[in-house]
C-alpha cells in the first residue's frame, strides 16, 4: 500500500531552483565558461511553472483515474486532443522555444535570420551564419547552417561537398588553415543548452508528480509528459520510475 506522507518526504522541492544549490552551481559555471543563456534562472522557473500547470489541465485527476495509463494503448480523451505539444509551444514565449527546440546560435548567442545568402526568405526555419576565416585572397569563409536542424546551408569560399552535412563535420577542416573558434564554441553551447533543457524537463516532471495529492495520478501525468518531450520535440527524458513511489522499499517495481 503507499504511503503518501513518506513518498511526500522524499520531495527536495529541487524544482524551485532558487533552492537548488547543484543546478545553480552548474549554471553559474557554465556563465564563467561563456555561456550565453537562453533563458535565466527566473525565465526557467516560469517555464517549468507554466508546463507544469498545462499537463494539470491537459490530463485531469478524474481521466488519469479511470484507468489512463503510460503504458496502455487507450485513446486519449478530448481534451488532451486540443492541448498538443505544438498548441504549448504557441503559449510560450519565442526565448522558451529556442530553448525548447534547443537551435544552434552562434558565439553571441545569436541564432540566426529568416533568410539565406542571397537574402532569401527561408520557411519555417534560422539560417545561422559561421566564420571561418579568412582564404589567401582575404576573402571571409562562411558555412551557412540551419539553427533548426544543424545542417550546412550554403558555404563561401569553402567547398561544395559540405552542403547538407552536419555542423560537426566543418570540425574535420585543417585548424591550421581555418579559424574554427567560432565553430567550436556555437557545438558547445548547444550541448550545453541540450543538457541544461534535459535538467529542467526533468526537474519539470518531479514538479509534475509531487504537486499532485494523489502521486498514482501525479507518477502517471509526470511520465505521460516526459513522453511527449521525447517523442515530439526529441528530447532523451528518461521515463520516472515507479520505485519513486515506495521510498522504504516496501514494494519494489520494475518499469
Amino acid at each position: 500500500m503507499l504511503n503518501e506522507d513518506e513518498i511526500k518526504k522524499q520531495d527536495k522541492k529541487l524544482y524551485i531552483l532558487k533552492n537548488n544549490k547543484e543546478f545553480l552551481k552548474k549554471f553559474k559555471e557554465l556563465l564563467n565558461n561563456g555561456y550565453i543563456p537562453v533563458l535565466s534562472t527566473y525565465d526557467m522557473q516560469q517555464l517549468i511553472d507554466d508546463i507544469t500547470n498545462w499537463y494539470k489541465i491537459k490530463y485531469p485527476n478524474n481521466e488519469i483515474s479511470r484507468g489512463y495509463r503510460i503504458d496502455e494503448d487507450l485513446i486519449v480523451e478530448p481534451i488532451a486532443k486540443y492541448m498538443d505539444t505544438k498548441q504549448l509551444l504557441s503559449r510560450l514565449g519565442s526565448n522558451a522555444n529556442i530553448f525548447l527546440h534547443n537551435y544552434y546560435r552562434s558565439s553571441n548567442g545569436f541564432s540566426g535570420t529568416t533568410k539565406d545568402m542571397n537574402g532569401e526568405e527561408v520557411n519555417n526555419d534560422y539560417i545561422l551564419p559561421i566564420y571561418l576565416g579568412v582564404d589567401f585572397s582575404g576573402l571571409h569563409r562562411i558555412a551557412y547552417i540551419s539553427s533548426k536542424t544543424g545542417l550546412i546551408n550554403d558555404v563561401t569560399e569553402l567547398s561544395t561537398d559540405l552542403y547538407h552535412k552536419s555542423i560537426t563535420d566543418l570540425l574535420k577542416l585543417d585548424e591550421g588553415e581555418y579559424n574554427l573558434d567560432s565553430l567550436k564554441k556555437c557545438i558547445w553551447q548547444h550541448k550545453s543548452t541540450d543538457n541544461l533543457r534535459r535538467e529542467i524537463l526533468e526537474l519539470t516532471a518531479l514538479k509534475i508528480l509531487y504537486s499532485e495529492t494523489n502521486p498514482v495520478i501525479g507518477f502517471e501525468r509526470a511520465n505521460l509528459f516526459l513522453r511527449e518531450m521525447k517523442e515530439d520535440l526529441n528530447i532523451p527524458v528518461n521515463q520516472l520510475n515507479a520505485n519513486i513511489l515506495y521510498p522504504n522499499n516496501s514494494r519494489k517495481l520494475t518499469k
